[in-house]
């Protein structure tokens, strides 16, 4: 009774969390994470953030968003190194930076979760503003992937040219 059972639910939670999996994903959309996460941020933009064009304003805060969820804590030569490889990523695909940061399983953690820590939160707002404006040198020559090596050992790494590290995060380009 208790494998039946056991089987039963495994089925049930399968069926439910492949119907929550969508065939396609917009982020624009009004109820996605990143159009909410977007509209709770407008307090939080420091001044040279609201100058900028609206649609530049969404990719400049998209850019600030992953750099904030995936290397605030880091030295800054690693956000702006991160803030590269998300810039890379986007030119190669193709896509917006909105695109790139919110596609599925690129940087989960910034799906719907909103800043907490301000002071980091302006600090990689100004540091997306100078990424978008003069991007300068790429210091993480090239990289398109990264990862935290204290978090993480993905096997993508293996195949691909460990290209800088700054702080725990490892940058690689295929």
């Amino acid at each position: 009774m208790t494998r039946w059972l056991a089987l039963l639910c495994g089925v049930l939670l399968t069926h439910e969390a492949q119907a929550k999996i969508h065939a396609t994903y917009d982020p624009n959309h009004r109820t996605s994470p990143k159009a909410k996460v977007l509209n709770l941020l407008n307090s939080t933009e420091i001044p040279a953030l609201k100058k900028i064009k609206p649609a530049d304003r969404q990719q400049t805060l998209c850019l600030a968003l992953g750099l904030y969820h995936e290397a605030r804590s880091e030295p800054q030569d690693g956000q702006r190194a991160v803030g590269h490889v998300i810039l890379n990523r986007a030119r190669e695909t193709g896509q917006t930076i909105c695109q790139t940061v919110y596609a599925r399983g690129q940087f989960a953690p910034t799906l719907g979760n909103t800043p907490s820590e301000i002071e980091s939160w302006k600090a990689v707002q100004q540091q997306a503003i100078e990424l978008r404006t003069d991007p300068g040198w790429d210091n993480s020559q090239g990289a398109t992937m990264f990862y935290n090596y204290k978090l993480a050992h993905p096997k993508w790494a293996k195949v691909g040219v460990i290209t800088a590290q700054y702080g725990y995060h490892i940058f690689v380009r295929p």
